[in-house]
């Protein structure tokens, strides 16, 4: 019979298959843009006529104290590339908001007059690039791979808990269904603190058997239930869990003004621990200037899935 750990299941809500552009946008907006900035996903503004404007990802101005929209970036996710009624709506978008700057971002690219009027028109306060799937991450210019993430967690499975009080001869089991083992079920510990203790003082506990902690009580400090104990007797397995990710990888490209690539984004989500998953975005971006010293800019955000 599976233990309950085991049979437990995480439930999280998915992320629609869009949004996750928007994400990873947003997280390599923040190398390309000065310290002072203030990058936020799916944030709202109103235009110089008091209108409220979504922005799929809004690059804000902390200097002048207002937050006021420096650029904004939009990101298109659909079967065809961005046309010029695109372009147009979003360079109408960044006027009314003042903006200094527009990223348009496509997962189809751009039509070729987008590409001419570019060119032609918006030298400056216009930036186009790609960003799609690929089969793995692979940095150009410093020669780079990343295949993704795994977690690996060993974890104390409870197989058994008896007390023994110190005021009478008396021995009970703990009910271990429902039982949070982090909590201090004996007054100053729990029986994770047990566990924690018996390693600290024996050295790590191998995984994948059973081990036996018996904690003698020298003092009335251990108590189960309210009353004195003399004795507290855990049987436990620890249990190795090496979780491979869902991991997909993103290529960035800018188009316009400049044409190469500007980075590589991974999206990784793996079971953080029994009850919760996470997501990790990751992107890398060649350090040309070589302003930090390795070659590569990175920046990153981790979030817990409900």
């Amino acid at each position: 019979m599976a233990s309950p750990d085991k049979r437990r299941s995480v439930r999280h809500r998915k992320t629609p298959w869009w949004r996750v552009h928007e994400q990873v946008a947003a997280v390599f907006e923040r190398l390309f843009q000065p310290l002072e900035a203030l990058v936020l996903h799916d944030v709202r503004r109103r235009d110089i006529v008091g209108q409220l404007r979504q922005l799929d990802v809004g690059v804000l101005d902390t200097l002048s104290g207002e937050q006021e929209v420096r650029a904004l970036v939009e990101v298109q996710k659909r079967k065809g590339s961005v046309g010029l009624a695109d372009l147009g709506n979003w360079i109408y978008k960044r006027d009314t908001l003042q903006a200094k700057e527009l990223v348009a971002i496509s997962d189809r690219g751009f039509s070729r007059p987008v590409l001419e009027h570019a060119k032609k028109l918006h030298a400056d306060g216009l930036r186009l690039g790609t960003l799609h799937e690929t089969e793995g991450g692979f940095i150009e210019r410093i020669n780079s791979t990343c295949l993704g993430f795994v977690r690996v967690l060993d974890i104390w499975w409870f197989v058994s808990i008896f007390v023994q009080y110190a005021d009478v001869d008396e021995i009970t089991n703990v009910n271990l269904q429902g039982l949070d083992t982090e909590a201090n079920v004996f007054g100053t510990t729990s029986p994770m603190g047990l566990m924690r203790q018996m390693e600290a003082e024996l050295g790590n506990a191998p995984s994948g058997t059973m081990h036996v902690c018996m904690t003698e009580v020298q003092d009335a400090s251990l108590r189960y239930e309210g009353r004195p104990l003399k004795r507290v007797l855990i049987t436990a397995e620890k249990q190795r869990r090496i979780w491979e990710p869902v991991t997909h990888f993103y290529t960035y490209d800018e188009v316009h003004p400049n044409r190469g690539q500007r980075g590589i984004a991974i999206v990784s989500t793996f079971r953080v621990d029994q009850s919760r998953t996470g997501k990790l975005i990751l992107v890398i971006s060649p350090d040309l200037e070589n302003i930090t010293g390795n070659y590569a800019k990175v920046a990153g955000q981790f979030e817990f899935s409900e």
